[in-house]
């Protein structure tokens, strides 16, 4: 192998290209963090691929369980932190084509569900691929978690990439795997609850129970035990109060799950300690003890529970124990061969054009504006963006009030790049829907921030509507409507939270009334726009329930605020802007 082949890489893709090197099954695509499965040219067309990833720092998690029957392709994003969207949409792309059944498990956390929701987003609206998104909340530890952040995803998500790679194995189809791997999620059939300590000779020190993967604080610490008793009533109390069938002698699979720097001695001396106690509750039908999702050299050890339904208890034991062929070493099923890796380059160049050929859908161009229609959305574009940029101070000053000061910053780096690339014609203004595809691709270049990456999926996720509507207000009615639900379901948030969301509603909604009653695009607009300002001036009396605003007030805690949510004021600001282009085009006042 070239010795200067590593030169350019970063630390996760040397890491990775040295995993996949002693490793025939895999394959490393250069200068990205994707790892599929070296057989990906002879799995059938309609087998469902199965992505998966997150950040490095878990491993065998995420790239171990690549391979036959499990998993198609892993993303590893850096240490601890979310892989990108370019990323994700190159492995979509290099293990599927339009048609494909695209499969992506994500652990909830927001930078992924945002990420792999956008990258699934792109991957179906702008190339036809079908694509749909499970989020794995395993964690029980905390409770009242808020719905716009949700539960965490722990070591219990290795057992859903094992059932659903069994069923994709055997042919099921996407929407049987989704919704039976769905249905484990739902009401405390899976649950996980993990915590780390210091072992020492004869004593168990700094205890924290419900310490997260990350590293993020638990919800309670002990100072030390002389065992693991202690520890054991705590993570039992947590399971049994989360779980809906954990009544007597429910049947379950138990997983035991090492965070990487625990010995086998002491995990042992747990997993006795805790199958003792879980006889009083449990019928346990199997159990796995292993390294399965580790936090780099962390101390701790996780429990998860799956509880069995008498109609799918034998089916998923069967699934868990389906034959794999994949590099982790945990006690699963494993087909593996000893070959030496020969002296070869295991990482297979990624043709550079691999986005060019995914043909952008030719229902995007249905819709084609001309001459003044042209212009006005030129404008509007253009007028959007410097008004965005003049409101830079004033966003920055409204976001100090609950967060870190820079929404007003993010929103001119998007608008800039923006303005530019509609100067230099990268933005498709005669075909709307293309334009909000363009649209979403300078920002997600250019724009960082959870509001970049919500304003990337409405973009995204909106051109859809030039699927199934050929009229103008209609397509932009129904784009509307569907960039907020995209936004609602990667966002986990809702109408009332206190988010951009609240301004577009209201906006909608009048815009919606102008349609129904067969009004002009400019009272139309005019309306959209009124509504946006009207939404954005009602956030200001509302309780943040999304975002990092949301960690400020607790419930029951006086809330009060001085201006809106600048979120909500972006959507207003950005409305007034194209409504009032749109009539100088046209010379309406």
């Amino acid at each position: 192998m070239d010795s200067n082949a590593n030169i350019g890489l970063t630390n996760v893709q040397n890491c990775l290209s040295a995993y996949v090197s002693i490793n025939n099954n895999l394959r490393h695509y250069r200068n990205t963090n994707v790892v599929v499965r070296s057989d990906i040219e002879s799995l059938q067309p309609n087998i469902v691929r199965i992505i998966t990833g997150g950040g490095s720092g878990h491993e065998p998690a995420h790239s171990g369980y690549v391979g036959d029957g499990m998993i198609t392709a892993a993303v590893c994003g850096e240490i601890f932190a979310s892989p990108s969207v370019l990323n994700i949409l190159s492995a979509i792309l290099s293990v599927a084509k339009p048609g494909t059944p695209v499969l992506l498990i994500v652990t909830n956390y927001t930078g992924d569900r945002l990420n792999f929701g956008l990258a699934g987003e792109i991957a179906k609206t702008r190339y036809g691929y079908d694509v749909e998104m499970l989020l794995v909340d395993d964690d029980c530890a905390i409770e009242n978690v808020r719905k716009s952040v949700g539960k965490r995803g722990l070591a219990g998500t290795v057992l859903i990439h094992k059932i659903a790679g069994a069923m994709a194995a055997r042919g099921s189809a996407l929407k049987e795997i989704h919704d039976f791997c769905g249905e484990l999620l739902k009401n405390g059939r899976l649950v996980t609850v993990g915590f780390t300590f210091t072992s020492a000779s004869d004593r168990i020190t700094s205890i924290e129970i419900g310490r997260g993967v990350h590293g993020e604080p638990g919800i309670m610490k002990l100072e030390d035990e002389p065992n693991f008793e202690r520890i054991i009533e705590i993570v039992m109390e947590k399971l049994l109060k989360k779980a809906a069938c954990g009544g007597r002698k429910s049947k379950i699979v138990l997983m035991f799950n090492n965070l990487g720097g625990t010995s086998q001695f002491t995990m042992s001396t747990f997993a006795y300690s805790f199958m003792q106690r879980a006889k009083n509750h449990f019928d346990t039908q199997l159990v796995l003890q292993g390294e399965f999702m580790t936090s780099l050299h962390a101390e701790g050890i996780s429990v998860t529970i799956l509880h069995l339904l008498d109609d799918d208890k034998d089916t998923i034991i069967d699934h868990i124990k389906y034959p794999v062929k994949i590099a982790a070493n945990v006690p699963f099923n494993i087909n593996r061969g000893f070959d030496l890796p020969g002296d070869r380059d295991s990482r297979s160049l990624v043709s550079t054009n691999i986005f060019e050929k995914a043909n952008l859908d030719q229902r995007f161009y249905r819709i084609k504006y001309d001459g003044k229609a042209k212009e006005a959305c030129n404008r509007a574009v253009a007028g959007a963006c410097m008004k965005l940029l003049e409101n830079r101070n004033v966003l920055n000053e409204m976001d100090a009030e609950f967060g870190d000061s820079d929404t007003g910053s993010l929103i001119a780096t998007g608008a800039s790049t923006v303005h530019q690339a509609l100067i230099n014609n990268e933005i498709d203004v005669a075909h709307p829907a293309v334009m909000l595809h363009n649209l979403s691709e300078v920002l997600q270049k250019n724009m960082g921030g959870s509001l970049g990456a919500l304003l990337c999926i409405f973009l995204q996720a909106a051109p859809a509507a030039a699927h199934s509507n050929a009229d103008s207000m209609q397509f932009w009615l129904s784009a509307l409507k569907l960039g907020i639900s995209a936004v609602q379901k990667y966002g986990l948030a809702d109408l009332g939270d206190r988010t951009m969301l609240d301004a577009l509603q209201c906006g909608v909604e009048q815009f919606e009334l102008k349609v129904g009653e067969n009004q002009n695009v400019f009272k139309a607009v005019t309306a959209f726009a009124a509504g946006c300002e009207q939404g954005a001036n009602n956030t200001k009396n509302m309780m943040p329930k999304s975002g990092r605003a949301a960690y400020v007030f607790s419930e029951g805690k006086t809330f009060t605020a001085e201006v809106n949510d600048p979120g909500a004021q972006v959507i207003a600001i950005i409305a007034r802007e194209v409504c009032r282009e749109i009539r100088q085009t046209f010379d309406q006042q």
